[in-house]
């Protein structure tokens, strides 16, 4: 008696082959072709930004200036080198990782791992997406009232899919013309598209990637990346994450919520329910194009670093990945220099506690991170009701999902501990590489 059983599918689970024909002797797997290009992440010797601050204390900013350029001078010197070799650097890092994104001929990975300066060549981690329950459940409000912080003057990074500025949840005029006419553009001004009276809810941000960009395509203009000043989210995820960890709420007649934030908030009737941080000042960081996966996430946390964000959201991941991904280092280095890093965990693989790059790095040795204060309630309870967030107010996209990651709402919890006291620093084919997910479910 077979051990495995298929008869209850009624057919049978593979077409006949004929045992004839010819077997293409051209076909050269991508690990065995030398001149094959992969993508890699290069870093070298030498303590970025984040580890130095952990190490030392503040930074002036004359002084990190003074060691990205330290930095940046001697990564110029291996930029030459991949050249040389037939290789292009696409991007630089000093603030949060001290190294390179680049693309090579497979034959020349390992010269370059051995260049001077060089500290190891890793592939370019690739991750996709991962995703209304309740704020009252968290007790937030109560929170809200009795402590007066809703996150107010706190600066998040989401970084994800962008961010739809022109949405009411974010003080945006919710309509489907602004979306477009914010869409056609290339550069980034919000107070264009906020409503009359209401301060600017996205603050800044950057497109790493343009629209059309998938780091798992085999097309280079695809997973090639072409990025711009405009971080407008053409997914709907970002959206969605930026709305739980600190959107304003839209109120029944598709307005902007705008307070007050207390116990007696659901006296109101909402569309949209507000985030948990509700006053935080929001950054869109966007890695992904409209679909599919990214591998620029480690430019994004030096980014977050550079420009001075407190806390920095990730609802993405990889299955499978080590501390010893870029993603991961960027990561911790972060965290090491006081930024609450939160990530999305355990949203795959067959037991509990399993958890892929870059959620679960090393914690750094050297610096002077903070280990994370335990929230109250567990991160097991977080959950939100936001009373249908699952249409951008502008009649009918899909660009609002129905669940949420348990991680955004521990984003902004978190905020409130940064307003309240300081940094308490929290705590994905080759093409060859380990896919980043953006995580769709807690």
């Amino acid at each position: 008696m077979p051990s495995i059983a298929y008869a209850d599918t009624g057919v049978d689970r593979f077409d006949d082959t004929p045992a004839k024909g010819k077997i293409d002797s051209k076909f050269v797997p991508g690990y065995a072709d030398k001149d094959s290009k992969v993508t890699v992440m290069v870093e070298l010797t030498g303590d970025p930004v984040a580890v130095v601050e952990a190490e030392t204390g503040s930074l002036s900013d004359a002084r990190a200036t003074q060691i990205r350029a330290g930095l940046k001078k001697s990564q110029d010197r291996v930029k030459a080198e991949i050249k040389s070799r037939g290789g292009k650097v696409l991007s630089q890092m000093q603030s949060a990782y001290n190294g390179m994104r680049a693309t090579l001929p497979r034959s020349q990975v390992r010269a370059v791992s051995q260049l001077d300066g060089v500290k190891s060549v890793t592939q370019a981690p690739v991750h996709t997406i991962d995703n209304t329950v309740s704020v009252p459940f968290l007790g937030v409000p109560k929170v809200w009232q009795n402590t007066g912080y809703t996150g107010t003057g706190v600066k998040v990074a989401i970084i994800d899919t962008g961010i739809d500025y022109t949405h009411a949840d974010f003080n945006g005029k919710g309509t489907t013309a602004a979306f477009e006419s914010a869409k056609a553009k290339n550069y980034f001004h919000p107070a264009d598209w906020v409503q009359t009276g209401l301060s600017v809810r996205v603050k800044g941000g950057y497109d790493f990637v343009g629209d059309d960009y998938d780091a798992n395509s085999d097309d280079p203009a695809i997973y090639t990346p072409d990025p711009d000043a405009n971080p407008l989210d053409c997914n709907g995820h970002g959206s969605h994450v930026a709305g739980t960890v600190g959107g304003s709420g839209v109120t029944a007649d598709g307005k902007p919520y705008t307070g007050p934030y207390n116990n007696s908030i659901y006296s109101n009737t909402f569309k949209v329910g507000p985030g948990v941080a509700p006053s935080v000042d929001l950054y869109a960081l966007k890695v992904f194009g409209c679909e599919g996966s990214t591998d620029v996430v480690t430019e994004a946390i030096d980014w977050a670093v550079k420009n001075k964000m407190q806390v920095i959201n990730m609802s993405l991941g990889s299955s499978f990945g080590t501390a010893a991904d870029s993603d991961s280092i960027a990561a911790q280095n972060a965290q090491a220099a006081g930024v609450v890093v939160v990530a999305s965990a355990g949203n795959s693989g067959p037991n509990p506690y399993i958890s892929g790059s870059p959620a679960w790095p090393r914690r750094h040795q050297r610096g002077r991170g903070r280990l994370d204060r335990q929230l109250p309630g567990g991160d097991a309870q977080l959950r939100r009701q936001d009373h249908g967030r699952d249409q951008r107010q502008r009649g009918g996209s899909a660009a609002r999902r129905a669940v949420h990651d348990r991680e955004h709402q521990l984003a902004g919890l978190r905020c409130g501990l940064v307003h309240r006291g300081g940094h308490h620093a929290g705590r994905q084919p080759d093409r060859d590489r380990q896919p980043w997910h953006l995580r769709a479910g807690g």
